[in-house]
This record gives structure tokens, sequence and C-alpha cells, in this order.
């Protein structure tokens, strides 16, 4: 039976991941995350908001890819 730690830890995973956009391979590393999030709150229990987190999250994801680099062109002829 799963205790009150990890309860919290598997929905906060499953936050981060649905943030993320539900990717199939990223299992370990949202639960890592939750983990680590659960280890840096405060005694009184307090963590980041997590809007900003999703915030950051969906700019990433929605932003456009970089622009290819256009192969520079020989100084010879």
């Amino acid at each position: 039976m799963e205790n009150e730690q990890q309860q919290k830890t598997k929905a906060r995973a499953y936050e981060i991941w649905e943030a993320e956009g539900r990717p199939h391979d990223r299992a370990q590393a949202h639960w890592e995350q939750a983990e680590q999030e659960a280890l840096s709150t405060t005694d009184t229990g307090d963590r980041a908001p997590v809007a900003s987190m999703e915030e950051e999250v969906m700019t990433a994801a929605s932003s456009p890819a970089p622009a290819a680099i256009a192969p520079k062109k020989s100084g010879r002829k």
C-alpha cells in the first residue's frame, strides 16, 4: 500500500507529465523531478507554485524550433 508521500509524488509526477504534453518516454524523469520537489519543500510544506512551473514548460514546448543555420559560402570561386 502506498504511503502519503508516495501518493503525493505520484500525483505531482502526473502533473508534470501532463504539463509536458504527456510524452511516453519520460516517466522516470517526471518521478525524479517530483521527488526532488518534495525534498526541496520547506518545513511548512510549501513548494513553488505549480502554475509557474507549468507555464515554463508550456512556454518552452510552444516555442518554435530554432531556424536552421544556413551553410557558410565558400570564399573561393
